[in-house]
């Protein structure tokens, strides 16, 4: 999948939702205005956090499916579910690393909860894993 594919599926969410300006004030403080026209331009690479934000924003769940199926809200989740994921492919950290071309130091450092992930790192790993995501 790539940034503009899954941008689009998140400004669908938020069209589906109908959000309105009063409805997303709670998270503007978190999730700027400039940082809700970069997700939406598809053009800028994005934290997965914000994401996250955009999704609750619209009252919407991340939905990962591959070996097992998890609707994740929070980096946390992601991070657990992934390595699961690659567990279950019988990877390691550097195998997943050369199927989908990131560090194995980003890959090591995310799943210790040492860092994040910018939207497209997070992308080549789903493809990489071969899994699915959905926005419900």
């Amino acid at each position: 999948m790539t940034r503009e594919e899954f941008c689009m599926m998140l400004i669908g969410a938020k069209n589906l939702a109908e959000v309105k300006l009063r409805d997303a004030l709670s998270y503007a403080a978190q999730l700027s205005f400039r940082k809700i026209e970069l997700i939406e331009s598809t053009k800028t690479d994005f934290n997965l956090s914000d994401a996250f934000l955009y999704l609750k924003m619209c009252h919407c769940t991340l939905e990962i499916s591959g070996y097992g199926m998890t609707f994740v809200d929070t980096l946390e989740e992601t991070r657990k579910y992934l390595q699961y994921e690659r567990q279950q492919n019988e990877w390691s950290v550097v195998d997943l690393a050369k199927r989908s071309h990131v560090s194995s130091k980003i890959i090591y450092a995310f799943e210790d909860g040492r860092c994040g992930l910018r939207i497209d790192t997070f992308l080549k790993l789903i493809d990489a894993l071969g899994l699915t995501i959905e926005i419900n």
